[in-house]
């Protein structure tokens, strides 16, 4: 593949997307939640038509990228949590409250719309990430290896696939991946930010590569059958 960066102005504004050249029959535009426009296309395409396409499609650019600005930010692995920032598990947006435990012992835990983090040391920031990272790991663990198990069984029952064994790691651009001949799916943490439906989306989409290596009409077909609405959840991904 090759990329290029290139700008168009429309109207006194200038927009800037990365042009991929890649083995397609159609123009593709996708919008990354970063901001990022992207656009794929055959090499056949001429760079003058592909910047008309882009200028064309403007106000679906300006509109998605301040869909973009109401979301909240996922938090990286290196944030401070401070009170009243938000904080983002599994598809709801929680406050963070810090409070003193009182010498009680230290906890963490969902009341209402809020996460309350109750430690000893209030200012003590990097224990409070610390603590918060941790226990987000915990159930991240417990609750990948859940969908890992469930999804697995269907798959081994309809396609006498056996299970993976998961690794999870914090990815950038991609929700997972799937290494057939080592039976390996690389699952990317960032996931426990969004509905448990969107994980489970992501498992059976690389379960679905033992049996289709490929993103082909059959791949889907397979998709589909152990989750009919999975656009829905793929979107939610967006």
């Amino acid at each position: 593949m090759i990329s290029e960066t290139r700008i168009v102005t429309i109207g006194g504004v200038g927009i800037t997307y990365i042009l991929t050249r890649k083995k397609v029959k159609n123009i593709n535009l996708r919008i990354k939640q970063d901001g990022t426009v992207c656009v794929s296309a055959p090499k056949s395409v001429s760079v003058s038509y592909l910047d008309n396409f882009v200028k064309s499609k403007a106000l679906f650019i300006h509109s998605a990228l301040q869909e973009y600005k109401k979301l909240p930010k996922e938090p990286s692995p290196e944030q401070f949590y401070h009170n009243g920032d938000e904080f983002r598990y599994l598809g709801k947006v929680y406050t963070v409250k810090i409070v003193s435990s009182d010498g009680a012992g230290d906890d963490i835990y969902i009341e209402n719309d809020n996460l309350i983090v109750s430690v000893f040391d209030i200012n003590n920031e990097k224990y409070i990430r610390n603590l918060i990272q941790n226990r987000l790991y915990n159930r991240m663990t417990e609750l990948f290896r859940n969908i890992n198990d469930n999804v697995s069984e269907q798959f081994s029952k309809r396609y006498n696939i056996p299970k993976a064994s998961i690794h999870i790691k914090y990815m950038r651009s991609r929700w997972g991946s799937c290494h057939v001949d080592d039976g390996i799916l690389s699952i990317n943490s960032r996931l426990i930010h969004y509905p448990e439906e969107s994980i489970k989306y992501v498992f059976i989409h690389e379960y679905a590569h033992f049996v289709v290596p490929n993103h082909s009409k059959d791949f889907y077909r397979i998709v589909s059958e152990f989750m009919p609405d999975y656009q829905t959840w793929k979107n939610a991904l967006k």
